[in-house]
């Protein structure tokens, strides 16, 4: 039974970690261990029986993920000025997520991506985006609201929650890297090879051009937008890739930006090459009361000013590294980078996605082990420093 649960989790692209122990499902889980050595008494085949504990395990976990999926939820970030010709980008909300110690696995959605990557919830509309970069698509599935009114938490039906089927939202000419939500729920944005679009979320239509689009002196052959997020104070950061990251060839950290002149969008670089190579996953952290007024101090910001760390995945050096960021936009400061994990000496572990818990550890899927970490980011670890998950 383990290796087979082992094998449909390296399987599964898109899936929630959850977490709870409800000793009320203890009879269902002994009825199946007990009818082993009585199976000529009961009416339980041995493939039933391990349902039986597949479905109680997952029941035993359920009842908890209402906790961990409104840590998800996204705050829409009001306008500062008006919008020109589409919806301006919604800022999330810092993680409140707890912290846990111990996990499990729910399969969301069972759809064997190409390559499935980037998740985002909008509870405005109950659904979980998500990317397929190699399909070329953008994919949803419903998360069904709870008897209590708060979006994002898988419907439980009989006890267990069956993977639900992903809708195509839209499909693009392009491997399409991440995407981010915006003030409009219908209009989300497409970060493709080197331009951004906006994608109509109802109707599946990619605008007839592109928001923005990077100059070719950024380089273009073998490379394309990987991983973004969005700063809590509504800037879309982007990852870029080279197709030969393993033979040492890099991309770099951009940022969507307004202009402040015409209301044109630009993409700028924030992060260079030779500081991030492979920018994968992304977080930010409020920085706490007495290391917000220093900061401050130092930038001369007002001590009330709101500064946040920023965290990012560096794949191929595989790293996980700090900056400073702008006051205004919450874009990271080149320069400024400090590494707080480095796997290197993990060979079979590549550091991909990652999120942040209300206490300020950092949870980091390591693609090609099907293992999630994690760490205290004030560690400043050398391997991983933490359970595997």
């Amino acid at each position: 039974q383990k290796k087979n649960e082992e094998k449909n989790f390296g399987n599964s692209w898109t899936t929630a970690s959850h977490f709870s122990c409800d000793l009320k499902k203890l009879p269902l889980r002994a009825l199946a261990l007990f009818s082993a050595p009585f199976a000529f008494l009961f009416p339980f085949s041995s493939t039933q029986r391990r349902k039986i504990l597949r479905r109680s395990r997952c029941s035993e976990k359920l009842d908890a993920i209402e906790n961990g999926n409104r840590s998800q939820k996204r705050i829409e970030k009001e306008p500062n000025q008006s919008t020109p010709k589409m919806a301006t980008i919604a800022a999330p909300a810092p993680s409140t997520s707890s912290s846990l110690s111990s996990s499990s696995v729910l399969v969301l959605a069972d759809d064997r991506d190409v390559l499935g990557e980037g998740p985002v919830h909008d509870p405005r509309v109950g659904k979980l985006y998500r990317v397929d970069i190699e399909g070329k698509k953008v994919l949803s599935i419903e998360l069904k609201e709870t008897a209590g009114g708060e979006g994002g938490e898988k419907e439980k039906e009989g006890g267990k929650a069956s993977p639900s089927p992903s809708v195509v939202v839209g499909e693009t000419p392009e491997a399409v890297g991440c995407l981010a939500l915006t003030s409009d729920p219908k209009t989300l944005l497409v970060a493709l090879s080197r331009s951004v679009y906006s994608l109509n979320a109802v109707t599946g239509e990619l605008s007839d051009a592109p928001l923005a689009t990077l100059d070719e002196r950024e380089g273009v052959e073998g490379l394309r937008f990987n991983d973004g997020k969005v700063s809590p104070k509504g800037a879309f950061v982007i990852g870029r890739l080279h197709s030969k990251w393993r033979d040492g060839e890099k991309g770099a950290v951009y940022c969507l930006r307004k202009e402040k002149s015409d209301s044109s969008w630009s993409l700028e670089r924030v992060l260079g090459p030779e500081e991030v190579g492979m920018g994968n996953g992304m977080a930010w952290r409020k920085k706490r009361e007495g290391e917000n007024e220093k900061e401050g101090e130092k930038n001369g910001d007002e001590k009330d000013e709101e500064l946040f760390d920023f965290f990012i995945v560096d794949s191929a050096a595989k790293t996980v590294q700090r900056f400073q960021t702008d006051k205004s936009t919450a874009v990271p400061i080149s320069g400024t980078g400090e590494i707080v994990l480095d796997a290197s000496d993990f060979q079979n572990n590549v550091p991909d996605g990652m999120e942040i818990d209300s206490s300020g550890k950092l949870w980091v899927a390591l693609a090609e082990t099907g293992t999630v970490v994690r760490f205290d980011p004030e560690a400043k670890s050398k391997g991983l420093p933490l359970s595997r998950l």
